[in-house]
């Protein structure tokens, strides 16, 4: 019944949403032989860079590339060694395209029904927000949606719109970059990775979940994608009735991908409810008088606004008419309009603003407030606000706060906006790019498909998330089992694992996905840093006998150190001496309890054994002590 209410809510709202999906590849780079492995060793070259927009194919600028160059940053590039060459820094042509990567790309291209043009044609996609060195993004498309390019889910199909392979961007340094200059690593620059659109056909954000979860699935049974925070992304389209495509970019929490969509569509909806408030309040036109209002805070005692105005800054003041009380009230969970309103100053490149609806107590600046009330000739019901930093930047970021609040009384602007992982919420970043930004590679000639490529994607189709599970159950794992090895970064080593040695299959499966968590947990281990070979080796002793099962947390903690196994195992001998002395120095608990001191007496025997020998040799030493000594 609440899943009927939900989905009712979202089809009342017009609630539409597609995702693309960017996944990072495992074959090496795409344009040259550097490798993919990021281990960034030792940095052999830096390069400083600035950017500019040029136009595309259709002769026009496009908006998301003139708006990062107003930002006017310095780039610095970073080369490690081995993981970046003159391909990366933009001075050599691209060689071929990686033959392994594009192979991946034609069987994901089968596994979801799309056409494969049969001459390809590699583009650029005009980029300058520092994210790679040349001012564009080598892309290429390879597969066109058709009428069977379409994923079945519990609610209702969803068509699959196309698939690019492109080259990933370069890693942003966040620790060095400071002010206006970025600093990039480049050894995340031309990483392959496959794009995957879907058309707006999600109804809802658990849908939009169940999705995401089940294309994640599908690529990962190629075997051939990385895995990793950040080698998987969505991006995730929204719109609602009344309002505007937006781009959420780049979100990485599957977890949380439902509560992303919940907030994103609330924040609309909300900001739709504001634009009918505000006519109805009167309210037609926004003036935008800006003023320089530096002198009014001179003597001003806020540390941040003293410094900013010492080292020569300006700030710049105006009014929302109408406004007052607007910015403290929540557009979305946790997210008020006065933190929407910022963001675009933010985004210009001041640290935010302040504004009357916000304790001035806190910033000791009431005196100052209250004079350029008297100064923008601003009634109680307008609102006042302010910005601070270089004379032109704090200009621009009052005009863009100014300019979006007139926005508030049209509906919601088309537009890129980041993700806050922390509360699920978005924040502005950019305007949203459009076809305008490409126009072809010139370095390298069309790629023709033959039918030979298109026969071994075929043939390298993989098995589905729901052929795989059903196998799985067929070998006796449980449901459960089987549906988290499915979702395991381990899927791959555990089918090697049970061909290889005679071990039990649950064992396996629980090893590489419970009891890993639980040693991660309980030991503080990093358990992802066990490789394929010593998995193997664990699998191996347990095959031979020479590792009990209850030793394998032990054993995990020593793998995920770099260390050997420890095999301290207990022979029947001394196991048969330690149930002995037990049944010696604990009679009196045979005596009073009989049958019942089966179990007492077992945990003090797993006591000293644990992790030493298996638990049922134990068992069945006990009971047949036990036995023995209730028959006198």
């Amino acid at each position: 019944m609440m899943v009927e209410k939900t989905q009712d809510r979202y089809q009342k709202l017009g609630f539409k949403c597609g995702l693309e999906f960017h996944q990072e590849l495992e074959t090496g780079k795409l344009f040259c032989p550097c490798s993919s492995a990021l281990t960034e060793g030792a940095e052999t070259r830096a390069v400083v860079r600035k950017l500019r927009a040029v136009a595309g194919e259709l002769g026009e600028v496009d908006p998301a590339a003139q708006y990062e160059m107003f930002r006017d940053r310095e780039f610095h590039y970073h080369l490690y060694e081995g993981e970046a060459c003159l391909v990366e820094l933009d001075e050599e042509p691209p060689h071929q395209i990686n033959p392994r990567a594009f192979h991946v790309g034609l069987v994901v291209a089968r596994m979801f029904g799309l056409k494969v043009p049969d001459e390809l044609f590699v583009m650029r996609k005009s980029v300058v927000d520092g994210s790679n060195t040349s001012g564009f993004q080598r892309t290429c498309q390879i597969g066109i949606q058709t009428e069977g390019s379409v994923l079945e889910t519990t609610k209702v199909p969803v068509r699959i719109e196309s698939l690019f392979i492109e080259e990933e961007a370069a890693k942003i340094d966040n620790k060095r970059s400071k002010g206006r200059t970025r600093h990039f690593s480049l050894s995340r620059l031309s990483i392959p990775l496959v794009e995957l659109g879907t058309c707006p056909d999600i109804v809802d954000p658990e849908h939009a979940r169940e999705v995401a979860e089940t294309i994640g699935l599908m690529l990962r049974a190629t075997g051939a994608m990385k895995r990793g925070i950040g080698t998987i992304r969505q991006d995730v389209n929204i719109s609602i009735f009344g309002g505007a495509r937006i781009e959420v970019k780049g979100w990485q929490d599957l977890r949380s991908l439902s509560k992303l969509v919940e907030n994103e569509t609330t924040r609309q909806e909300s900001l739709l409810k504001l634009m009918d408030e505000l006519k109805a309040a009167g309210l037609d036109k926004i003036p935008g008088d800006v003023l320089d209002v530096t002198e009014t805070f001179a003597n001003v005692k806020t540390k941040f606004l003293a410094k900013l105005i010492k080292d020569g800054g300006r700030v710049v003041a105006t009014r929302l008419p109408g406004f007052d009380g607007r910015l403290k009230k929540e557009v979305c969970t946790g997210r008020t309009l006065g933190r929407e309103l910022a963001d675009y100053a933010v985004a210009v490149g001041v640290g935010g603003i302040i504004h009357s609806d916000e304790d001035l107590k806190k910033y000791g600046l009431v005196k100052e407030f209250s004079t350029l009330r008297s100064s923008l000739s601003a009634s109680e019901s307008d609102l006042v606000l302010i910005a601070a930093g270089p004379d032109v930047v704090a200009r621009k970021a009052v005009d863009a706060v100014v300019e979006r609040a007139r926005y508030l009384l049209v509906g919601i602007p088309e537009e890129t906006r980041a993700p806050n992982y922390d509360d699920a919420t978005t924040s502005y970043a950019r305007p949203l790019p459009g076809a305008k930004r490409m126009y072809p590679e010139t370095d390298l000639p069309p790629l023709a498909v033959t039918e030979l490529m298109l026969q071994e994607a075929e043939d390298d189709l993989p098995e589905t998330p729901v052929q795989r599970k059903k196998r799985y159950l067929g070998i006796g794992l449980s449901d459960d089992l089987a549906g988290q090895l499915i979702r395991s970064r381990h899927m791959f080593l555990f089918d090697k694992a049970v061909e290889r040695f005679d071990i039990n299959p649950t064992v396996a499966a629980s090893i590489l996905t419970t009891i890993v968590v639980e040693v991660r947990r309980k030991d503080g281990v990093d358990t992802d840093e066990i490789d394929e070979d010593g998995f193997m080796e664990l699998f191996d002793m347990l095959a031979e006998g020479k590792l009990a099962k209850e030793a394998i947390p032990r054993a995990l903690v020593c793998l995920a150190k770099g260390e050997p196994i420890e095999v301290e195992n207990v022979s029947g001998g001394e196991l048969d001496t330690i149930v002995d002395r037990i049944f010696t120095e604990k009679a009196g608990i045979i005596e009073a309890k009989g049958e019942r001191a089966f179990a007492p007496l077992m945990g003090l025997a797993m006591k000293e054994v644990r992790g030493k020998v298996d638990g049922k040799l134990v068992a069945q030493a006990i009971r047949q002590r036990l036995q023995a000594a209730l028959k006198g």
